[in-house]
């Protein structure tokens, strides 16, 4: 396809301040291009100081090619510019344009592969309208580590999200190798194997989306029954807050003192009542421990949540560290577990209208109360609900009426956290890596996802 289109680019040629608008900018195109044909469209881009000049047969187009523009400029025109007229290429119609982004890039050797690699690898999916070039950040116009392109999606071809490369690249050495790498390729619209729908699909998920709105809807019915907060560590990940008429914010990996903390961003006020789970974080499968400087850190993180406990004026209820493998599977851990609790039951008698509460972790077969080593399955995890529910008066019970207060799903129906705080000491204003004031304490595994299979005590 052949085009009759030329480009009059003054920008390349002449100041910012001196551009032509569109009437002096074809006056010097009469005034200096000779035999101009006169049956041509002389049209301003979007960007000022361009022009574009369409002529409307390969006859007239022949008498453009070649030509130049002077143009005149500054203080009583004393500057002058050629500008070229360059023919354009043909006009690409696109039936589906989008934005294609390479990320993962920088995780393998294929970041040494060329734009030209990423082109020749996307052109047997789409048309590539404009080539490969790295990435950059709106804002600052760094470079993000990623890849951008412009492409048509004229092949009736979608582009897997997750794919493995082989590319012949260059190292800074000079040496040759075949990098082989994943990246993750997205754009507008693509399609994505969702797991919740077991099945393909654009954009949001329906299931999920439903799900939002009713979390959103329910959140709002039962915001006027809500008066209790419970924080703690992931063994809150099965309850479903939807069920009570309570907060529940559960941190992964939190020790006494990241509860702690977290208590200093609620306002007091807003409960009645505050429930606290925690303290098995703060226990050590270390082989070598200061035990004195580990109860010493104990006892200061103890003192900390007592602080905060104080500021609420709330009735509060402190659950024992239970009786999980974690805790209980060697005697230092036992040693350590006893400890955690007595000082906790001190918490219980400085404040006032505290209590102390005991979840037993028996249920039929041992194995159905515990989903791995150190996490409450959801069984156990109802049966802790249904205990701090029998501490609540019949007045203001915990478990609202006719309502499931556990989810299979772990962390869907809680407000998960991080950890506030180093994770050695707690403190928060310093990361771990810079942390002076270890108790030589390594925290231990916390990943539900990854825990040891459940082993009878």
């Amino acid at each position: 396809m052949s085009t009759y289109d030329f480009g009059l680019d003054f920008t390349k040629r002449v100041p910012k301040g001196f551009l032509p608008n569109h009437r002096k900018a074809t006056s010097a195109f009469v005034q200096t291009v000779s035999q101009y044909p006169h049956d041509i469209i002389f049209r301003q881009t979007n960007k000022q100081g361009y022009f574009i000049i369409h002529a409307k047969s390969k006859e007239d187009a022949k008498k453009l090619e070649g030509q130049k523009v002077m143009y005149e400029y500054g203080p009583n025109n004393k500057h002058k510019a050629k500008v070229k007229l360059e023919k354009m290429d043909p006009y690409q119609f696109r039936t589906n344009a989008k934005n294609v982004y390479f990320d993962w890039i920088f995780d393998s050797g294929l970041r040494y592969a060329g734009n030209e690699d990423f082109d020749e690898w996307l052109s047997d999916y789409v048309t590539i309208v404009t080539s490969t070039t790295d990435d950059k950040d709106r804002e600052t116009g760094f470079k993000n580590g990623r890849k951008r392109t412009y492409v048509d999606f004229n092949k009736n071809r979608e582009i897997p999200r997750f794919v493995d490369l082989e590319i012949d690249v260059t190292l800074p050495d000079g040496s040759k190798e075949t990098a082989k790498g994943k990246v993750k390729i997205t754009y507008k619209d693509q399609p994505i194997f969702c797991r919740t729908c077991d099945a393909e699909h654009i954009g949001a998920c329906p299931i999920r989306k439903k799900e939002i709105e009713y979390i959103k809807a329910a959140e709002t019915e039962r915001a006027p029954f809500v008066k209790t907060l419970i924080v703690g560590d992931s063994n809150l990940r099965h309850i479903d807050q939807l069920g009570t008429t309570a907060n529940v914010h559960s941190a992964t990996g939190a020790k006494i003192g990241h509860i702690a903390n977290s208590l200093k961003f609620h306002e007091t006020g807003s409960y009645e009542n505050i429930v606290v789970h925690t303290g098995q974080n703060n226990i050590s499968d270390e082989v070598k421990i200061n035990f004195a400087q580990w109860e010493n850190q104990i006892r200061s993180e103890v003192t900390q949540l007592t602080t905060q406990l104080q500021r609420f004026n709330a009735n509060t209820k402190i659950i024992e560290v239970p009786e999980s493998l974690a805790a209980t599977g060697s005697p230092q851990a036992k040693k350590m577990r006893d400890l955690i609790n007595e000082e906790l039951k001190g918490v219980v008698n400085i404040l006032d209208n505290a209590e102390y509460i005991k979840v037993e972790a028996e249920i039929g077969d041992d194995e159905e109360a515990w989903s791995d080593y150190r996490h409450y399955s959801q069984v156990m995890c109802s049966k802790l609900v249904e205990t701090i529910d029998a501490t609540f008066p019949d007045t203001s019970k915990l478990i609202r009426r006719g309502k499931t207060f556990t989810t299979a799903r772990k962390y869907s129906r809680v407000k998960p956290s991080y950890r506030l705080g180093c994770g050695n000491c707690t403190v928060m204003g310093h990361l771990e890596d810079a942390c002076t004031r270890s108790t030589g304490v390594k925290r231990p595994n916390i990943s539900g996802s990854n825990s040891p299979p459940p082993n009878k005590r």
